[in-house]
């Protein structure tokens, strides 16, 4: 598979990287004490290589992270090296497909990519 333009990584190596983003997410606590009250869980799915997480909340201000489909209050669709660059603060929400309660997916990009 070529590599994206943007990052050198294939879809392949992207979807990793989410993946490895993610769980570094779940290991800590969210900073600033993020609790469900303040918003909702997030769904994201590759769209070229296989690659969907949703990421939800927990009651202890951390973050539970599921390799799984499942409906979030948001949805963020995308090519992986897209969506790794969002997460990662390289790439606006613009730059993806985001479907239902857009403040949840900001919420989560607070987290992943440092932006306020």
């Amino acid at each position: 598979m070529a590599a994206d333009a943007a990052t050198g990584l294939s879809g392949t190596e992207a979807s990793a990287a989410i993946d490895a983003v993610l769980c570094a997410l779940a290991a800590r606590r969210a900073e600033g004490g993020w609790t469900p009250a303040d918003g909702g869980s997030v769904h994201l799915h590759c769209t070229d290589v296989v690659g969907e997480w949703t990421v939800r909340p927990n009651v202890s201000g951390g973050w539970d992270v599921a390799r799984e489909h499942a409906k979030g209050d948001a949805a963020v669709r995308g090519a992986a090296a897209q969506i790794l660059a969002v997460l990662l603060g390289h790439a606006t929400l613009d730059s993806v497909d985001v479907l239902g309660e857009r403040t949840a997916a900001e919420h989560l990009l607070t987290q992943t990519s440092g932006r306020t």
